[in-house]
């Protein structure tokens, strides 16, 4: 995992001074599991199946950060308002 510490501009200016959990960084590339050889029969099961799990990790993800207060903290900063980073891996 990352922890990236920054100083993060607004586009109105305002200036604030940031540290995120770092979950998905900015990229110009699509991040999936190519299916395009999965039997077409095996469809349905298998997205039944992925989405029983993803579901179960997100509610259990959901209630780790409503424990700390976090489950409305989730933003997006863009990299042009970004200075000043430094990151750490934990």
């Amino acid at each position: 995992m990352q922890i990236a510490s920054f100083d993060y501009t607004k586009a109105s200016g305002d200036v604030s001074k940031r540290d995120v959990l770092v979950v998905s960084e900015p990229t110009s590339v699509v991040f999936g599991i190519d299916i395009s050889e999965l039997n077409p029969d095996d469809m349905p099961e298998f997205l039944e199946e992925y989405r029983k799990v993803f579901d179960a990790k997100q509610r259990e993800l959901a209630e780790v950060m409503a424990k700390y207060d976090l489950a409305n903290r989730f933003r997006r900063f863009t990299p042009e308002g970004m200075s000043n980073i430094t990151k750490v891996f934990v």
